[in-house]
């Protein structure tokens, strides 16, 4: 697997099909992740507060960025990321994990996904299922067959877009799509049915990607921001992600903060583990997820930031 990267402007065009709003100042490309509430597009953007217009409606709402070495910085920001790519093996992992990836590479077989009309007709089906085990609200409106051909529609148009399939029994099981941008490698969406989660689908798609990416020289392999989701975020810990800590500009009306600690408790608990500062380091394999945590996602939702 390679990743052709994308420009910054041939990602916004891919992210304003899917419709995200985007407003575009001084060279940056900026998403409204909620209203009134804004981040660069490349999350890993670093903008220095004195030098950038920053988008009009962020003073209703707010904002949040990453910023330059020796910059004066106010808050952090959290990535999930792998890094040390080039160094990665099989043999570096614990042997706890190594036994979790070996049952999924038992059970399923990587393929490219290449037919946008075999696509909608097999991951249609995996994508209801994930839907039902999750109800998962970021774009759900691809429960909606019409609505998941025009999304699969646009993910290949994109060639730039790496669209992975993990297979079991020569069934599709389970979709993850990536994608380059600079040096980061990002994990964009990831979903699978429900037989496929205890075959251990998950860890056999990170493990294929880590493998891929040992052949680039990317920086990092970007899984997701913090969701506040305690599950989640401990699963992304469990797999070997490290938390990532950068420093950044973070500027917030008073009176939304106060309507978004009411009436947005969930959106409020993310942003707060967004730019948490960095925890004490935990031993991952002690670490245990409840029997029936969610433990796939579409990661887009962590891309899109504090909602």
């Amino acid at each position: 697997m390679y990743w052709d990267p994308m420009t910054m402007d041939e990602f916004a065009m891919c992210q304003q099909a899917e419709g995200l709003k985007l407003v575009h100042l001084d060279g940056v490309w900026w998403v409204e992740i909620r209203p009134f509430f804004f981040r660069p597009l490349f999350p890993f953007a670093e903008i220095d507060p004195n030098s950038k217009r920053y988008p009009l409606k962020a003073l209703v709402g707010g904002l949040l960025h990453v910023v330059p070495d020796g910059v004066a910085a106010n808050s952090t920001m959290n990535f999930f990321v792998y890094d040390d790519l080039k160094n990665y093996s099989l043999e570096t992992l614990s042997r706890k994990r190594r036994k979790v990836v070996m049952k999924g590479l038992e059970n399923f077989t990587a393929k490219p996904l290449t037919d946008p009309d075999e696509f909608v007709a097999t991951a249609y089906d995996v994508y209801m299922s994930f839907q039902k085990r999750t109800n998962y609200s970021y774009k759900d409106e691809r429960v909606n067959r019409e609505v998941f051909s025009e999304w699969a529609r646009n993910l290949f148009r994109n060639p730039k877009i790496r669209k992975l399939g993990a297979y079991h029994k020569d069934k599709l099981c389970a979709v993850e799509t990536s994608y380059r941008i600079e040096d980061v490698i990002i994990g964009d969406t990831l979903f699978a049915n429900d037989l496929s989660l205890s075959l251990k689908v998950t860890d056999f798609l990170y493990h294929t990607l880590r493998e891929a990416a040992v052949h680039t020289d990317a920086r990092y392999f970007f899984v997701g921001l913090p969701t506040g989701v305690k599950s989640l975020d401990q699963s992304k810990l469990i797999r070997g992600c490290k938390l990532l800590n950068k420093p950044a500009c973070y500027k917030i009306n008073p009176l939304t903060l106060s309507v978004v600690k009411v009436f947005m408790k969930s959106s409020y608990h993310k942003l707060l583990e967004i730019i948490a500062p960095p925890p004490q380091q935990e031993d991952v394999d002690t670490l245990n997820l409840p029997r029936n945590s969610q433990e796939d996602e579409s990661n887009q939702d962590c891309l899109q930031g504090p909602r």
